[in-house]
């Protein structure tokens, strides 16, 4: 069956009783894709992804953005220096960074749409040659910080002041917005993944701090980011991207905010998780997972970040950027390797943090009665349309049905005019 890429994700076509044969080929056989490169990249998110230079931990610490600059070879392009950008700086939201990174520390979903992220990058693609992106936003959106973030969404779910259908509400909204950045950047062609939520709960700078200290409440927070996590499964299957899921990775790591993890061992070296780099001239602690301001991961654990979203490129788009082994990650953060590897055994394979898009495959396509009927496997709630034409080369392609909707197994259209042609 002739596969063709719509917002509404892979569609499925139908065309003549005269090429079946053939079409058959397509859809039962085994295609295999060359592997692919990539050739820039594009990235929208908060300070997760935004360059630490730009802040003042910057000296001695670098987010998974960079390490892949750095240590593949990834091109996000040149600082604003490098390009000789007047008064060393894009402006905001990229600052002084690479040109084709607009994550923004400090910003919410809503403010990446007013920001301007998904636009720039949108506009960068074909100028710039960009064939790979991503989007990491939604941590403050749930931001602990009550006096910066107005909503307080965070504070008011921890004291149980919202409602469900306060915490529906604002989920819905934040799901409204991440939609819009994907749909600006996604038909453009590019080939994008998304990080789900991060829940800041899990950071020494939340669970040390008196209004947070109940392990239970902050539960119910990471309760409301799961909620948005369902939705943002939800919709990444309906635009037919990989989805990383940093919060199950943050999960296994640090554990549930009732049963905080103290340790993590990288290549026989212990990762001290609920230490921070606080002593950055005499001693540093290269070790701690978090950098001074105990809310933002350190190099080695920005290194796994950096590893899931290259295995969601590789499992997703066939690109061939191999991840950092477990040596580099240590040497990255000036720690030495402790001669075996130790991670797998405790967080598992990359692959089980990435959840791939389920295609539309073709399961039948035959006559029952006078009818050409079309059998393809589907997602759960999503919508496919199904759109046909009569000749694979020069033909136009018009609409047989619209809205079919997914039901998680197979579902069948049919085409009432196919015996006449």
């Amino acid at each position: 069956m002739w596969l063709r890429r719509e917002a509404w994700g892979r569609s499925l076509s139908r065309i003549t009783a005269r090429v079946l044969p053939a079409i058959l080929l397509f859809a039962f056989g085994a295609l295999s894709s060359a592997t692919a490169q990539i050739g820039a990249f594009g990235v929208m998110g908060d300070s997760l992804s935004d360059e630490y230079f730009e802040e003042s931990y910057g000296g001695y610490a670098t987010n998974w953005v960079q390490q892949l600059v750095g240590y593949r070879s990834v091109n996000v392009g040149p600082t604003a220096a490098a390009a000789s950008q007047p008064g060393g700086t894009w402006g905001s939201p990229r600052r002084t960074g690479y040109e084709f990174n607009w994550a923004l520390s400090g910003d919410t979903s809503a403010d990446l749409l007013t920001d301007g992220q998904d636009t720039g990058l949108a506009a960068q693609v074909s100028a710039n040659g960009i064939t790979h992106a991503a989007l990491a936003i939604g941590a403050n959106d749930f931001n602990p910080d009550f006096l910066t973030y107005p909503t307080a969404a965070y504070f008011n779910i921890y004291n149980g002041s919202w409602s469900a259908s306060q915490i529906s509400n604002y989920v819905a909204q934040i799901l409204t917005n991440i939609e819009t950045a994907v749909l600006a950047v996604e038909t453009t062609g590019v080939d994008l993944v998304v990080f789900n939520i991060l829940d800041y709960g899990k950071t020494p700078a939340v669970y040390n701090n008196f209004l947070y200290t109940n392990g239970s409440k902050r539960e119910r927070v990471a309760a409301a980011i799961q909620q948005a996590n369902t939705g943002l499964l939800s919709l990444a299957q309906k635009y037919q991207v990989p989805l990383i899921n940093a919060f199950g990775l943050q999960q296994a790591i640090f554990g549930s905010n009732t049963n905080l993890q103290t340790s993590l061992s990288i290549g026989n070296v212990t990762i001290h998780l609920q230490q921070s780099d606080s002593n950055l001239t005499n001693s540093p602690n290269r070790t701690a997972a978090f950098v001074a301001d105990g809310a933002h991961p350190h190099t080695t654990i920005q290194g796994l970040f950096a590893n899931m979203a290259l295995e969601a490129f590789s499992l997703g788009y066939d690109t061939a950027v191999p991840l950092f082994t477990e040596q580099e990650i240590l040497n990255h953060a000036g720690l030495t390797y402790g001669g075996v590897d130790t991670l797998t055994g405790q967080i598992g394979s990359y692959s089980n943090y990435v959840v791939l898009p389920i295609r539309p495959r073709v399961t039948s396509l035959g006559f029952v009665g006078g009818n050409l009927q079309l059998g393809f496997m589907t997602a759960a709630n999503q919508l496919y349309r199904v759109e046909m034409t009569s000749n694979l080369v020069s033909g136009a392609w018009t609409l047989l049905t619209n809205n079919v909707r997914g039901t998680g197994g197979a579902v069948s259209v049919n085409d009432l005019t196919a015996s006449t042609q």
